[in-house]
């Protein structure tokens, strides 16, 4: 296979905010009448791979209630009718319910599932329409709705958005009659189709169907004096013509940050996980794109989406020989080697190893084995131990490596290494040491180990000649590895007196979040970072000190980051730290992993083509000060990770960011396995969840 472009990313320190008020996150979308709602629903992709689901079950039932009222119903008695009908596409039933809301106003809700239409991969079509209702009376009424075709899917197809795009205007006139109740519809002005209403019953207490998407506010909102501080401090930010458009908006001008929540259809695809129901949009490539990642999301248990992400790893993503974890998979069929590949792979090698603790999946050990022997290469193939390399790949014939690409020679013949093993990078084998070394090297089979394990002795050894461990914050657990694997005293003696003042240093700081603004690569690296210290801690507990301080660290850190939906840092609370995190962040935590679509799609999203869209007042990494020569826009609210960009480590993401192009290729789910295997490992999700 050829070689695909190498995603690079530069070293870097995690740079300590000043603290700033936090508001608890608004976790719980209330269910609320039936109501004209923004109903944004998700993306999806033209791939797709078999995921273990639960059983498909019947379609949507009218409430249960007395018998139906003889004859026909009168209207204004509302409640919840059955449909049949006939359209453009073919025959349907369904529901539809005329309710009150608190506001006095009657709206309806109406759910139909074509009977013999499939779409996307064969899943069956279902339409979710919501509007007012007007000129209600016992024989007759006015139904009214827009279906808004603009989401977050900016391109499919030949298919486009843009704020241009226009709603469609869907209209119905319902008369009751002694033999039916007919609704005569029209879509966009014009007559479109008929539909039948019988057997009324009286509304449930819950709704048919409810848009369940809400914002939640990230942070307090800021001072008059803070306001006009960041305002003049980002001016020329505000100026830039991407922004500007939207200076004059009462959110921007209001400069308070939040998430949308959308928890809409949730119960309906695990219901019906193969099915697409296209919400308040008219139908085309795009609303089904937009479903079928919802669909994606949902459909599947969180133990169904990790079997699945692992099967895939294993088939699609671990090239023999390599067994590192890649940037991408593109269509052709090429192996996308990741610049961050020392990174993503040692949290690989710890998924793996928590999927065998928690399964005993021989597959789960044979992986971990094969790709931290790899991450010990990434030492040896240099051949000089000064330095390491960020990642492998396969070599091509008649191809050779050049620029900061390098042939391995020897035993490592037929690879390449990547130059550049950085700060970042040594995280990825840090962490894969000190999992993989006690798992593979001090059980009860380590015999069948002893060369890897023999490597991995001199490998950790040796980091402390690297470039970027001789010295400085990396040297502490250089020396604490060498320590707690291989014994040595001097290397104890080393890390006890650099752990006093990584013990300062950890007293005085914690990872933070100041009004839309973080280091959001530095959170995650700084987790992995933290996890390697409780886990050696575990071991060896310097100055009979580090395993708390470390803990309290975490702790703080959690505090400042828990509205901002960083599950790393809330599951890293809830096993490590000296206090859990309150029920509520472990719940939003389970959220973000059922947003995690699978497969992650190949999609061009682009919020702004939806009218809500709204751009931050502040840029991003704004201690950059290059927001006038680099893009640092971002949105006011982060999105659901299926309307999100869902490429191969989504917990370093900016959580702000409103465009993603992922055409062309597919993207593993390293970032999701680690998460939910360190989860069920550590007893914080359960099987079936």
């Amino acid at each position: 296979m050829r070689q695909g472009k190498v995603q690079v990313r530069k070293g870097r320190k995690v740079r300590p905010l000043l603290t700033g008020p936090a508001q608890r996150l608004l976790l719980r979308a209330r269910r609320s009448t039936v109501a004209v709602l923004v109903a944004l629903v998700g993306c999806g992709t033209d791939a797709t791979v078999d995921v273990e689901r639960p059983p498909t079950s019947s379609p949507p039932e009218a409430p249960s209630s007395p018998t139906p009222t003889p004859g026909p119903a009168p209207l204004s008695a509302l409640g919840v009718w059955r449909v049949s009908g006939r359209d453009d596409r073919g025959s349907f039933t369904g529901l539809v319910e005329l309710r009150k809301g608190d506001d006095g106003s009657v709206r309806f809700a109406r759910t139909v599932a074509y009977d013999a239409v499939s779409v996307e991969d064969g899943r069956a079509l279902h339409l979710a329409w919501t509007g007012s209702v007007a000129r209600l009376g016992a024989d007759g009424a006015a139904l009214s709705a827009s279906l808004d075709p603009r989401g977050f899917v900016k391109e499919r197809g030949g298919t486009t958005r843009s704020l241009g795009t226009p709603p469609v205007a869907v209209a119905a006139v319902v008369v009751r009659t002694e033999q039916n109740t007919r609704a005569t519809w029209t879509v966009g002005g014009a007559a479109a189709f008929e539909e039948i209403w019988s057997d009324r019953v009286e509304s449930a207490a819950t709704p048919i169907f409810v848009v369940e998407r809400t914002i939640g506010a990230a942070h307090a909102p800021p001072s008059a004096a803070e306001k006009a501080a960041a305002f003049a401090a980002f001016a020329s930010y505000q100026a830039l013509p991407s922004v500007a458009p939207y200076a004059t908006r009462p959110e921007f001008t209001a400069a308070v940050f939040g998430h949308v929540y959308d928890r809409t259809d949730f119960d309906f695809y695990r219901a019906h996980p193969r099915a697409l129901r296209v919400v308040n949009k008219p139908v085309d490539g795009i609303s089904l794109q937009e479903a079928r990642v919802r669909g994606d999301a949902f459909g599947a248990t969180l133990e169904a989406k990790a079997k699945a992400f692992d099967r895939e790893m294993e088939a699609d993503f671990l090239e023999p020989g390599v067994w590192f974890s890649p940037h991408s998979r593109l269509d052709d069929g090429t192996i996308e080697a990741s610049g961050d590949g020392a990174l993503w792979t040692g949290t690989y090698i710890a998924s793996q190893i928590y999927r065998f603790e928690v399964t005993g999946a021989p597959q789960a050990k044979i992986n971990a084995k094969r790709s931290l022997d790899s991450l010990v290469k990434l030492q040896e193939i240099t051949g000089d131990w000064t330095r390491f390399a960020r990642t492998l790949r396969k070599s091509k014939a008649g191809v050779p490596a050049s620029g900061i690409w390098h042939a391995g020679t020897g035993a490592f013949a037929g690879l390449d290494w990547l130059e550049g093993g950085n700060n970042d990078m040594i995280k990825g084998l840090f962490l894969g040491y000190a999992l993989g070394f006690p798992f593979f090297c001090e059980g009860a089979d380590k015999a069948d180990h002893a060369d890897l394990c023999a490597r991995l002795r001199i490998a950790v050894d040796r980091l402390i000649d690297t470039n970027v461990a001789g010295s400085g914050g990396n040297a502490l657990e250089a020396n604490w590895l060498a320590a707690t694997i291989n014994g040595n005293l001097t290397r104890r003696l080393a890390a006890e007196q650099q752990w006093i003042q990584r013990r300062l240093e950890l007293q005085a700081y914690a990872v933070e979040y100041r009004q839309g603004i973080a280091d959001w690569s530095g959170t995650h690296l700084t987790f992995v970072g933290s996890l390697v210290d409780i886990l050696l801690s575990s071991r060896m507990d310097l100055g009979g000190t580090s395993k708390q301080s470390v803990g309290d660290f975490i702790d703080r850190s959690q505090e400042n980051l828990k509205d901002q939906r960083l599950v790393v840092w809330t599951f890293l609370r809830e096993r490590f730290g000296k206090t859990r995190p309150a029920a509520q962040w472990i719940e939003d935590g389970k959220w973000r992993l059922r947003e995690m679509p699978f497969p992650k799609p190949s999609i061009i999203i682009d919020h702004r083509v939806d009218p809500s869209f709204c751009m931050a007042p502040y840029p991003s990494l704004p201690w950059k000060n290059d927001w006038t020569t680099s893009d640092r826009s971002q949105a006011l609210v982060s999105y659901p990770l299926f309307e999100g960009e869902t490429n191969d480590m989504v917990w370093k993401n900016g959580i702000m960011g409103y465009r993603f192009d992922s055409r062309g290729r597919r993207h593993p789910g390293t970032d999701y396995l680690h998460l939910y295997w360190f989860g069920r490992r550590h007893g914080i999700l359960v099987p079936g969840e």
